[in-house]
């Protein structure tokens, strides 16, 4: 499948910025499912634009200006192709010896980064315990549809009730949210039974209605043992397919944040994201 994608960001600002530094994380991901076809970016900035790594690797734009900016504008148009990809295309291991997995010290050693909670991921054990159970016989995959479903319904798409700083466990106790605050609570919940998960952003093909297309999309990547990274859409309560165009992957939002930046100004800032994607 070929996706077009244009993504839009307009920062507009009360004073003059004197100094400027954006680095935008925005550039869809090149691995085995996914490459890109088409590439065009432009930028408000008259400055070199940087191409580098984030610290997961990922393709990162970074802009500096030492001249007064009172707007910054940047907008990418690229063409994606995905893979077919059917994500229960896989036969998981007997219960028992995923457990015997999920618990080695070599495993939790491996996979540390994604196993301890953040600011972002801190809902407790005990919340965490009585919000779901994992039962020995049920496997990894069936414990985490389970929770893709349960999350879902416990929450209700709600925009404007938090923000980017707001902890899984608040809106846990909202029942409000948007895409990461659900993808932050599966997290949470997924990682307080030993089971690895991270953040992930991206875009998705809008055609079948899906909650969330409107931005950049988040959604969690769990690593089942014995068979590497799924992906889950707790806000569509889906498993992630070709119709998810991935950006990056980290610990929570804040390592993927599509834009950061440091700048010297007063005032109020004005910020406006804008996503289009087209199913070639």
């Amino acid at each position: 499948m070929e996706f077009s994608i244009s993504y839009s960001i307009e920062n507009k600002y009360e004073n003059p910025v004197t100094k400027s530094f954006f680095q935008i994380l925005a550039i869809p991901a090149v691995y085995v499912n996914q490459n890109i076809s088409e590439l065009d970016i432009k930028c408000s900035l008259k400055s070199t634009e940087y191409f580098a790594k984030n610290s997961f690797g990922f393709n990162v734009l970074q802009y500096t200006r030492q001249e007064p900016i009172d707007a910054f504008s940047f907008h990418l148009d690229v063409k994606v192709k995905v893979k077919h990809q059917n994500p229960f295309n896989f036969i998981p291991w007997p219960p028992q010896e995923e457990l015997q997995s999920l618990s080695s010290d070599a495993f939790k050693l491996e996979h540390f980064l994604f196993l301890r909670p953040t600011p972002l991921t801190d809902i407790p054990k005990e919340a965490a315990e009585g919000f779901i159970s994992f039962k020995n016989e049920m496997g990894v995959l069936n414990f985490l549809r389970e929770l893709n479903q349960k999350v879902n319904g416990a929450m209700q798409y709600t925009v404007d009730v938090t923000t980017t700083k707001t902890a899984a466990l608040e809106a846990f106790c909202l029942e409000k949210g948007v895409c990461q605050d659900y993808t932050h609570i599966f997290i949470s919940i997924a990682r307080q039974f030993g089971i690895p998960c991270r953040y992930v952003s991206g875009y998705m093909n809008p055609g079948f209605s899906h909650i969330g297309t409107s931005q950049t999309h988040a959604w969690a990547e769990a690593f089942i043992p014995h068979v590497g990274w799924i992906g889950f859409d707790p806000t569509n309560n889906l498993l992630v397919n070709h119709h998810y165009i991935k950006i990056a992957h980290g610990t929570d939002y804040n390592d993927c944040s599509p834009i950061k930046g440091i700048i010297q100004t007063v005032g109020e800032q004005k910020h406006t994201h804008k996503v289009t994607v087209i199913n070639q």
